[in-house]
């Protein structure tokens, strides 16, 4: 969802580093969060913050997730991509069905999608609190192609990160990896996706290819 749906990415380098004053760490690099975006959010903290002390992640974690919505819903400090609705309703019209597969906990997913307007869009969403192995690995995917009632190989993931190419192509599905933020080099990265685009608009020739 983030960096794919919603330009989020700048309020979550920001939320680390209100994060950071607020548990009194003065040294830490929020903008590492910039790569990490895509893992579960224990794994990102334990980066940033440098600890492996789980009750602490945990506090953090807690906090971030309410301050996250904060940002999200009472500050507006996000913004869908110009193309995800038209897509969005793209997709719909022709039948797709359209899930979201995230490492964000699924109350966020939820406030997100409420906030913005696109729950109707949305047949079926994964948070990260909901598989036991979050990204790279398949598991976020794999259950939402199930409640979807699709398999792997009948779907398209999409996303922003190579985190999620890698789970894609390890779930068995046709992946594409979308580049609004400039981060990647197709002919460079080691995770290679079945199409590269710089925006999700760009789905409706993918999809017409894969048809054919």
């Amino acid at each position: 969802m983030d960096g794919t749906l919603l330009d989020t990415l700048d309020t979550i380098v920001e939320s680390i580093k209100i994060l950071a004053k607020r548990f009194n760490y003065d040294d830490i690099e929020a903008e590492k969060a910039r790569d990490l975006v895509g893992r579960p959010a224990e794994y990102i903290i334990s980066v940033i913050f440098n600890t492996r002390d789980t009750a602490l992640i945990q506090e953090i974690k807690s906090a971030w997730i309410e301050l996250f919505l904060d940002m999200i819903i009472k500050e507006k400090k996000a913004r869908l991509f110009p193309d995800t609705i038209n897509t969005l309703n793209w997709l719909k019209t022709t039948g797709m069905k359209i899930g979201i597969g995230s490492s964000l906990p699924r109350i966020l997913i939820k406030a997100c999608i409420e906030t913005f307007g696109i729950t109707d869009f949305i047949d079926a969403y994964t948070g990260g609190d909901e598989v036991e192995k979050g990204k790279p690995e398949p598991d976020i995917f794999l259950k939402t192609a199930e409640r979807l009632k699709v398999k792997p190989s009948e779907a398209v993931i999409i996303g922003d990160t190579l985190y999620d190419i890698e789970a894609g192509l390890k779930g068995g599905f046709i992946t594409v990896l979308v580049d609004y933020y400039d981060r990647h080099d197709p002919e460079a990265i080691d995770v290679k996706p079945h199409y590269y685009v710089k925006g999700i608009s760009e789905l409706k020739h993918i999809l017409a290819a894969v048809n054919t």
